[in-house]
C-alpha cells in the first residue's frame, strides 16, 4: 500500500524467486553442461569445433555464408554440418547425463 491508499499488501511482498534446491540444481547443471561440452568439443574436427564454437556458442555467431567462405563450401554445406554437430552434441549428452531427456521439457 503506498501512502495514500493505493496498492494492495501483495504489492508489498518481495518478488517470488526460485527455491534455493531449485537454484542449486540449475547451477550444478551448468557447471556440469560447461564441463560435458569441454569435453564433447575435444571429440569434434578443427572445423567442427571452429562451428560449435563461432557459430553456435557466440553472442554474435557467424554466418553460414561468411563459414562457408572460410571452409571453401556452400551454405548449404555449412548448414548441414552445423546440423551434425548437433546431433552429434544431443547424442554425446545423452549418454552422458543422466536423464538428459527431461532437461529438454
Amino acid at each position: 500500500m503506498t501512502e495514500d491508499g493505493e496498492g494492495t499488501f501483495h504489492d508489498l511482498l518481495p518478488a517470488p524467486q526460485m527455491p534455493v534446491d531449485d537454484q542449486l540444481a540449475n547451477t550444478q547443471l551448468r557447471i556440469l553442461f560447461r564441463k560435458k561440452l569441454g569435453e564433447f568439443a575435444h571429440t569434434l574436427s578443427e572445423r567442427e569445433d571452429d562451428i560449435l564454437r563461432n557459430r553456435l556458442l557466440s553472442e554474435t555467431p557467424v554466418t553460414l555464408e561468411n563459414l562457408g567462405k572460410k571452409y571453401s563450401i556452400t551454405k548449404e554445406r555449412s548448414r548441414q554440418i552445423e546440423a551434425k554437430i548437433i546431433k552429434k552434441l544431443r547424442e554425446f549428452m545423452k549418454n552422458d547425463i543422466h536423464d538428459f531427456e527431461l532437461l529438454k521439457k
